[in-house]
């Protein structure tokens, strides 16, 4: 069987692959994209998302000249933190050309568990709804607690010998 998914996976086969976040989770995020590359189609799209540090609340502890921290603080699985500029030149350096870029989510939920919130999740209803009401009154634009990017294949990026 194994034999049969390695040779299915020799050859681009995709149209699209999805990354959810993941790339936080990577110290060396390029093997990650060489090997989606690998299996992506010369005209193939990639949907990622990532915790993002361009969200409003680290924007206010930016702008107060406190550096923010909860990545680290909250997830210690987390060994980079992005915001949207860095997030496009990775991904281009990859061989990715970013179509769109959304924010989603006003409330970063993993916020909650500073203050002792529960990481129950039947009981976030609160802020959910909260997080509904915002977004459908403000547009977020490409701010957010998660950005999405849309991205295509520009180019396959050299290959590291992944076999």
């Amino acid at each position: 069987m194994a034999s049969y998914v390695n040779s299915i996976l020799r050859f681009p086969f995709f149209t699209i692959a999805r990354a959810g976040e993941i790339m936080e989770d990577l110290s060396v995020p390029k093997l990650a994209f060489e090997n989606i590359h690998h299996v992506l189609r010369r005209k193939g799209y990639l949907i990622l998302d990532v915790p993002s540090k361009s969200n409003l609340v680290d924007m206010l502890l930016s702008s107060i000249g406190r550096e923010p921290t909860w990545g680290s603080k909250i997830d210690r699985t987390h060994v980079a933190f992005y915001d949207e500029e860095s997030m496009k030149s990775l991904l281009h350096s990859n061989g990715f050309e970013t179509i769109k870029v959304r924010g989603v989510s006003f409330i970063r939920y993993d916020l909650l568990s500073l203050f002792s919130f529960t990481w129950n999740k039947r009981k976030w209803w609160l802020p959910k709804l909260i997080d509904a009401a915002m977004e459908r009154f403000f547009n977020l634009g490409n701010l957010g607690a998660i950005q999405v990017f849309l991205c295509e294949t520009s180019s396959r990026p050299k290959s590291s010998n992944l076999q």
